[in-house]
C-alpha cells in the first residue's frame, strides 16, 4: 500500500461475522470482493456446497451497513457463470443492484480443451465490449437480457469448427 498498490480481498462471505467485518473495515483494505455465483438460493447452495444463501446475504448486508458511507473498502461482486446457470445473469445484476453494490464482474467459464478456443475468446471479447458499452447507456438488467439474447442467437463457434 505504501507503494500505491491497491489491496483487494475476495470472500464468499460465509465466515464474515461482525468481528471480522470490523477488522476488515479498520485494515485499510481498498476493495472487498464478494463471490456470489447465483442470486437463486438453491443454485447458490449447489455451487457453494455447505454455504447458506441467507446467512451469506446477511453477512454482506451487515458489512455494508457497518461500512456505511465511511471511507473504506469499495464493495464489488464477482459471479462466475457456467452453461448450467448463465441465464441467471440478469438476476445477479438485479441482486447486486439491490444490495447497493455498484461494481459487478461477470465471468463465464469456458472449456479450454476445445479446438475453437481462439474463436470463442474472440467472440467473448466482442461480447464483453458490447456489454460494457451498453451498461454505460442503460439499465443493467435490461442490458444483460438483450446481450444474453444476442449471445444465445449467435452460432456456436465450437460446433461451426468441429
Amino acid at each position: 500500500k505504501s507503494e500505491g498498490i491497491k489491496v483487494d480481498l475476495t470472500t464468499n462471505g460465509t465466515l464474515l461475522d461482525i468481528d471480522t467485518t470490523k477488522k476488515i473495515l479498520a485494515s485499510g483494505l481498498d476493495y472487498m470482493e464478494f463471490s456470489i455465483d447465483s442470486a437463486d438460493p438453491e443454485t447458490f447452495e449447489k455451487i457453494r456446497a455447505g454455504a447458506n444463501f441467507g446467512q451469506v446475504v446477511g453477512n454482506i448486508k451487515r458489512f455494508l451497513i457497518e461500512k456505511g458511507s465511511a471511507t473504506g473498502p469499495q464493495a464489488k461482486v464477482t459471479a462466475v457463470l457456467t452453461d448450467d446457470h448463465i441465464e441467471e445473469a440478469p438476476e445477479i445484476v438485479e441482486f447486486t443492484y439491490q444490495l447497493g453494490i455498484g461494481s459487478l464482474f461477470l465471468i463465464r467459464v469456458q472449456d479450454f480443451d476445445s479446438e475453437a478456443v481462439k474463436q470463442v475468446n474472440d467472440n467473448d471479447r466482442e461480447f464483453d465490449k458490447q456489454f460494457s458499452e451498453s451498461v454505460r447507456r442503460s439499465s443493467p438488467a435490461r442490458t444483460i437480457d438483450s446481450l444474453l439474447a444476442r449471445a444465445r442467437s449467435r452460432p456456436d463457434s465450437r460446433t461451426a469448427t468441429e
